[in-house]
This record gives C-alpha cells, structure tokens and sequence, in this order.
C-alpha cells in the first residue's frame, strides 16, 4: 500500500532500515492492528527498524503538512 500526496520528499525500506530523503520527518510505525508500536520525531537520513519483530507494519511519515502512509515488511 503507498499512499501519496504532493510530497517533497522520499522514502523507501531497505532491509530493516527505513531511509528519508528530503528533511527531517516524523515516523510512527504500527501493526496491522493499528496499535503504535514507535514515534520518532526528526528522523533525517535512516532508521533502524531491527528492534521490531518479524512480521508487517505500517509507517506513517509526516513531513510539514505531507503525510505518507507505507506498508513495511520486516524479515
């Protein structure tokens, strides 16, 4: 699932790390449930996502008024 606005900025995952590309955003992720697992806020460059146990999540990325919602798969 990708969800997209008129963003400035990028995001992909790579492994167990989640990269931002354009400035410093805020990231929650939460499980399919919806329960929020992590908030961090000024996330610029990589976050490591290696503490989360293997299974699916969901990031949402706030950037200004941009909001982006992904689907994450740990392994």
């Amino acid at each position: 699932i990708f969800a997209k606005t008129d963003l400035s900025y990028n995001v992909s995952v790579v492994g167990n790390t989640l990269h931002i590309a354009g400035g410093a955003a805020t990231v929650e992720i939460f499980s399919l449930k919806g329960n929020k697992i992590m908030s961090i806020d000024q996330v610029s460059g990589t976050l490591s996502l290696a503490s989360l146990p293997v299974g699916s999540y969901f990031a949402r990325i706030q950037m200004g008024p941009s909001k982006m919602l992904r689907a994450i798969q740990i392994k």
